[in-house]
């Protein structure tokens, strides 16, 4: 059971299914379609005030076996839900009953399209209740699969639900420590508002604390986007390639990448995610590291940290330089590796294509000659405020 923490207090909630099948009535075998559901060789059966639906492996000694299964109606699911539903099984200890749930347009948050459960009671008449988060694209269905080793054992599920949060907001932010607000909302649904900017026409870093995919990220900043999204993929020969990912690909939570879009987008919204208190991951080839991180963080300024530039360069911090917003990403190199990797070329390729699709040279930024403070003193490196930088007045501030 993987519990999705949609219980909070003053959580507003939708459900976009709750059957209970107690409006069924009781049916027979064969069964093509009910209230929006597909079964097949499945029955309702219940007392008048407490209906459930029944499945049975039907005479498995014939081929092709014929399976019971049922399908839930089409789901206008997109984003992260809650499935929740009831079961228990008449199957015996020696041949257990197995449940194989699917998924069509959606998956479950290990990423995959379908799970089985293996620990339905047997022999049982009190139910066991399951809970799995899902994510949906759209015309979301799931299907119910019985699959016993003998037949004539039936397998009962009901009060099946899909949930979504529909209105607890939570909001990030790039100017502050955001680990109190992950930490306090680790396996919850909720909608999340990250004050950052994404600018259009340049490759942004972006690290976040939930699962994302392409239709993750139209639905919160537009389907019209043209969405492009790179993963660091590997580094040799003094190159940094970042790889394509594809349109149904998972950018786990915390996973640093790069992201692409037509117009700028400030402060998007990304509703009903399942926030992981997962720490912001580092991704390594080579002695090379792209580091993810949710909050602001401190740079070096010796060439062991380099960023990605608004021009799609690589650049060392200056010493005035050094502070990173939170929800980015920066490339970091043992001292050994520095001089080399500064001058590193960033190839971000196409869906399969292995050629570069844009080849940029690195860039520093300029080391200012001569530091003074208002009073004539020279300095190491500019303080905040007022300081005269190569003769010329400037105001100090970090970034």
């Amino acid at each position: 059971m993987i519990m999705c923490g949609l219980s909070a207090i003053g959580m507003a909630q939708e459900k976009l299914i709750d059957e209970d099948f107690s409006s069924f009535g009781s049916i027979g075998f064969n069964t093509t379609e009910f209230h929006g559901w597909t079964l097949h060789r499945c029955t309702i059966s219940g007392t008048s005030d407490n209906y459930s639906l029944w499945f049975q492996q039907y005479n498995p000694s014939t081929t092709p076996k014929l399976i019971s299964t049922a399908t839930t109606p089409s789901l206008n699911l997109i984003g992260n839900a809650k499935l929740s539903f009831k079961a228990r099984a008449t199957n015996s200890k020696t041949n257990p009953a197995k449940l194989l749930l699917s998924i069509t347009n959606g998956m479950f948050n290990n990423g995959e399209k379908s799970i089985t459960i293996n620990d339905i009671p047997y022999h049982s008449t009190d139910y066991m209740s399951y809970e799995y988060c899902i994510t949906g694209t759209g015309n979301t269905q799931i299907t119910f699969k019985y699959n016993a080793t003998v037949d004539y054992y039936y397998f009962v599920i009901d009060d099946v639900a899909v949930t979504t949060n529909a209105g607890e907001n939570i909001t990030i932010d790039e100017t502050l420590n955001n680990s109190s607000i992950i930490g306090g909302n680790n396996d919850k649904i909720v909608n999340v508002k990250t004050c950052r900017t994404l600018r259009g026409g340049i490759w942004n870093t972006l690290c976040l604390p939930f699962n994302v995919t392409k239709a993750t990220m139209e639905a919160a900043l537009g389907k019209d986007q043209d969405i492009q999204m790179r993963t660091f993929s590997s580094y040799a020969d003094n190159v940094m390639t970042f790889a394509a990912v594809t349109d149904d690909a998972v950018i786990t939570a915390g996973t640093p990448f790069l992201i692409k879009l037509n117009t700028t987008v400030t402060n998007p919204t990304f509703n009903s995610v399942t926030i992981s208190n997962t720490a912001a991951q580092t991704i390594n080839n080579n002695g090379v590291s792209f580091v993810g991180t949710y909050s602001t963080t401190t740079l070096n300024d010796n060439g062991t940290h380099l960023f990605i530039t608004t021009d799609g360069k690589l650049a060392i911090p200056t010493s005035d330089g050094t502070t990173m917003k939170g929800m980015r990403a920066y490339i970091s190199v043992p001292s050994a590796l520095a001089s080399t990797v500064s001058g590193a070329r960033l190839v971000f390729n196409d869906i399969n294509d292995d050629e570069p699709s844009g080849i940029q040279t690195p860039t520093q930024k300029k080391t200012p000659s001569a530091i003074y403070n208002l009073n004539g003193q020279r300095l190491q490196q500019p303080r905040k405020g007022l300081n005269i930088i190569d003769g010329k007045l400037r105001v100090t501030t970090t970034r």
